[in-house]
Protein backbone atom coordinates (compact mmCIF):
# COMPACT_ATOMS: atom_id res chain seq x y z
CA UNK A 1 0.00 0.00 0.00
CA UNK A 2 2.54 2.18 1.01
CA UNK A 3 4.34 1.71 -2.24
CA UNK A 4 1.16 2.81 -4.45
CA UNK A 5 0.41 6.05 -2.10
CA UNK A 6 4.26 6.36 -3.06
CA UNK A 7 3.37 6.31 -7.09
CA UNK A 8 -0.20 7.76 -6.51
CA UNK A 9 1.24 10.97 -4.84
CA UNK A 10 3.77 10.77 -8.28
CA UNK A 11 3.42 11.01 -11.71
CA UNK A 12 0.85 8.70 -13.55
CA UNK A 13 -1.44 9.01 -16.41
CA UNK A 14 -4.81 10.34 -15.24
CA UNK A 15 -6.16 6.77 -16.48
CA UNK A 16 -3.90 5.22 -14.00
CA UNK A 17 -4.31 7.32 -11.42
CA UNK A 18 -7.93 7.44 -11.56
CA UNK A 19 -8.19 3.83 -11.32
CA UNK A 20 -5.56 3.45 -8.39
CA UNK A 21 -7.46 6.55 -6.60
CA UNK A 22 -10.69 4.11 -5.79
CA UNK A 23 -8.49 0.81 -5.67
CA UNK A 24 -6.74 2.31 -2.52
CA UNK A 25 -9.97 3.39 -1.28
CA UNK A 26 -10.82 0.11 -1.42
CA UNK A 27 -7.63 -0.71 0.14
CA UNK A 28 -8.36 1.19 3.27
CA UNK A 29 -12.45 0.46 3.33
CA UNK A 30 -12.40 -3.10 2.08
CA UNK A 31 -15.31 -2.80 0.01
CA UNK A 32 -15.71 -4.89 -3.14
CA UNK A 33 -15.68 -3.79 -6.41
CA UNK A 34 -19.22 -4.22 -6.92
CA UNK A 35 -19.93 -2.12 -3.95
CA UNK A 36 -17.20 0.69 -5.36
CA UNK A 37 -18.99 0.66 -8.28
CA UNK A 38 -22.10 0.81 -7.10
CA UNK A 39 -21.02 3.24 -3.91
CA UNK A 40 -23.49 6.90 -4.41
CA UNK A 41 -23.20 10.04 -2.34
CA UNK A 42 -26.40 9.14 -0.78
CA UNK A 43 -24.82 6.04 1.20
CA UNK A 44 -22.40 8.19 2.81
CA UNK A 45 -23.40 10.49 6.27
CA UNK A 46 -21.69 11.96 8.98
CA UNK A 47 -22.86 11.31 12.54
CA UNK A 48 -20.76 12.84 15.81
CA UNK A 49 -18.14 13.98 13.68
CA UNK A 50 -17.48 10.64 11.73
CA UNK A 51 -18.44 9.76 8.19
CA UNK A 52 -20.03 6.48 7.42
CA UNK A 53 -20.66 4.48 4.27
CA UNK A 54 -23.94 2.58 4.79
CA UNK A 55 -24.85 0.21 1.94
CA UNK A 56 -26.81 -2.51 0.81
CA UNK A 57 -23.84 -5.51 -0.16
CA UNK A 58 -24.16 -6.15 -4.08
CA UNK A 59 -22.86 -9.83 -3.31
CA UNK A 60 -24.64 -10.66 0.08
CA UNK A 61 -27.87 -8.61 0.18
CA UNK A 62 -26.55 -7.78 3.15
CA UNK A 63 -27.00 -4.04 5.26
CA UNK A 64 -23.66 -2.88 6.24
CA UNK A 65 -22.26 0.42 7.79
CA UNK A 66 -19.09 1.19 7.79
CA UNK A 67 -17.22 3.89 9.43
CA UNK A 68 -14.66 5.97 7.40
CA UNK A 69 -10.83 6.58 8.49
CA UNK A 70 -8.57 9.57 7.42
CA UNK A 71 -6.94 7.59 4.90
CA UNK A 72 -10.21 6.36 3.16
CA UNK A 73 -11.44 10.05 2.98
CA UNK A 74 -8.63 10.92 1.35
CA UNK A 75 -9.66 9.34 -1.02
CA UNK A 76 -13.32 10.47 -1.08
CA UNK A 77 -14.44 12.95 -3.73
CA UNK A 78 -14.98 16.16 -2.09
CA UNK A 79 -19.08 16.02 -2.75
CA UNK A 80 -21.65 15.22 -5.32
CA UNK A 81 -25.34 14.84 -6.01
CA UNK A 82 -27.10 11.82 -3.89
CA UNK A 83 -27.79 9.51 -6.72
CA UNK A 84 -24.26 10.24 -8.42
CA UNK A 85 -21.83 7.76 -8.30
CA UNK A 86 -18.81 8.53 -5.78
CA UNK A 87 -16.63 7.24 -8.40
CA UNK A 88 -16.72 6.89 -11.81
CA UNK A 89 -15.66 2.95 -12.29
CA UNK A 90 -14.11 1.81 -15.30
CA UNK A 91 -15.19 -2.25 -15.83
CA UNK A 92 -13.71 -4.99 -13.45
CA UNK A 93 -11.80 -6.23 -16.86
CA UNK A 94 -10.48 -3.05 -17.54
CA UNK A 95 -9.31 -2.09 -13.94
CA UNK A 96 -7.80 -5.26 -13.05
CA UNK A 97 -5.91 -4.71 -17.20
CA UNK A 98 -5.06 -1.33 -15.54
CA UNK A 99 -3.98 -1.88 -12.34
CA UNK A 100 -1.35 -4.75 -13.89
CA UNK A 101 0.60 -1.59 -15.08
CA UNK A 102 0.07 0.61 -11.70
CA UNK A 103 1.95 -2.81 -10.11
CA UNK A 104 4.62 -2.49 -12.61
CA UNK A 105 5.08 1.11 -11.90
CA UNK A 106 5.25 0.63 -7.95
CA UNK A 107 7.76 -2.24 -8.32
CA UNK A 108 5.19 -5.15 -7.29
CA UNK A 109 5.59 -7.98 -8.74
CA UNK A 110 2.47 -10.12 -7.49
CA UNK A 111 -0.74 -11.00 -10.25
CA UNK A 112 -2.69 -8.43 -8.49
CA UNK A 113 -7.15 -7.79 -8.78
CA UNK A 114 -9.44 -5.15 -7.87
CA UNK A 115 -10.42 -8.40 -5.25
CA UNK A 116 -6.56 -7.77 -3.54
CA UNK A 117 -8.10 -4.54 -1.90
CA UNK A 118 -10.62 -6.09 -0.25
CA UNK A 119 -7.69 -8.97 1.25
CA UNK A 120 -5.09 -5.90 1.39
CA UNK A 121 -7.65 -4.46 3.98
CA UNK A 122 -8.76 -7.50 5.94
CA UNK A 123 -5.14 -8.97 6.06
CA UNK A 124 -3.90 -5.52 7.79
CA UNK A 125 -7.25 -4.85 10.05
CA UNK A 126 -6.75 -8.46 11.39
CA UNK A 127 -2.60 -7.74 11.67
CA UNK A 128 -3.02 -4.45 13.63
CA UNK A 129 -6.14 -5.40 15.64
CA UNK A 130 -6.30 -9.19 16.42
CA UNK A 131 -9.83 -8.39 16.57
CA UNK A 132 -11.36 -10.99 14.01
CA UNK A 133 -14.74 -10.35 15.19
CA UNK A 134 -14.31 -6.57 14.01
CA UNK A 135 -12.63 -7.03 10.95
CA UNK A 136 -15.45 -10.11 9.66
CA UNK A 137 -18.51 -7.29 10.36
CA UNK A 138 -15.84 -4.34 8.77
CA UNK A 139 -15.67 -7.03 6.07
CA UNK A 140 -19.37 -7.55 5.90
CA UNK A 141 -18.44 -11.28 6.10
CA UNK A 142 -21.53 -13.27 7.23
CA UNK A 143 -19.62 -15.94 8.59
CA UNK A 144 -16.41 -15.56 10.94
CA UNK A 145 -15.31 -18.80 8.96
CA UNK A 146 -14.53 -16.31 6.17
CA UNK A 147 -12.67 -13.73 7.35
CA UNK A 148 -10.60 -16.72 8.74
CA UNK A 149 -9.09 -17.37 5.77
CA UNK A 150 -7.11 -13.71 6.70
CA UNK A 151 -6.10 -15.03 9.80
CA UNK A 152 -4.46 -17.88 8.00
CA UNK A 153 -2.75 -16.00 6.35
CA UNK A 154 -1.11 -14.25 9.53
CA UNK A 155 -0.16 -17.52 11.10
CA UNK A 156 1.74 -18.51 8.10
CA UNK A 157 3.44 -15.19 8.32
CA UNK A 158 4.29 -15.67 12.13
CA UNK A 159 5.46 -18.55 10.96
CA UNK A 160 8.30 -17.28 8.57
CA UNK A 161 9.10 -15.17 11.42
CA UNK A 162 9.95 -17.13 13.88
CA UNK A 163 12.08 -19.38 10.94
CA UNK A 164 14.18 -15.96 10.39
CA UNK A 165 14.78 -15.92 13.83
CA UNK A 166 15.46 -19.39 14.22
CA UNK A 167 18.43 -19.24 11.43
CA UNK A 168 20.35 -16.21 13.66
Amino acid sequence: VKKLEKIYSGYLTKELKHVLHYFLFSCYTGLRFSDVKNLKFSNIYKENNQTYISIVQKKTTGAMTLPLGKKALSYMPESGLPTQPVFEVYSNQATNRLLKNIMKLAGIHKTISFHCARHTFATIALELSGDIASVSKLCGHTKISTTQIYAKVLQSSKRNVIGLMDMM
